[in-house]
């Protein structure tokens, strides 16, 4: 698993070591580490190279408009996460193909039907 981001790395450092995720993170890609920002796909493909993954292996949990045009533009299955969103629960299931994720805990979900297709 990775974590790309725009913001810089102290800051991702932080967050992660704060919630106490970093361990599952062996890639964090921040805004130094590419030319391009999103919604360049340029971090993404970073992120897949050092973890050894082909984008059709690959699925990328968004937030944004940004996020969700990076990811397509890697080749990556994306999945919008909405749950910050006041209108999430009324939202329609899939977004002009992209799944999307009302709770934290769908992406667990999700990734489960996905090991046992």
């Amino acid at each position: 698993m990775a974590v790309v981001s725009s913001r810089r790395l102290f800051a991702l450092h932080r967050g992660l070591d704060a919630t106490g995720l970093r361990g599952y993170f062996p890639v964090v890609i921040g805004l130094e580490d590419v030319s391009r920002p999103k919604p360049s796909p340029e971090g993404l493909l970073l992120a897949l190279g050092r973890l050894g993954v082909g984008p059709s292996q690959a699925v990328f949990v968004g937030d944004s408009d940004l996020d969700v045009e990076a990811g397509q533009r890697a080749g990556v299955t994306v999945w919008r996460a909405i749950w910050g969103l006041p209108a999430a629960h009324g939202a329609p299931v899939h977004l002009n193909g992209t799944l999307l994720l009302r709770r934290p805990e769908e992406v667990g979900e999700q990734l489960e039907t996905l090991t046992t297709r």
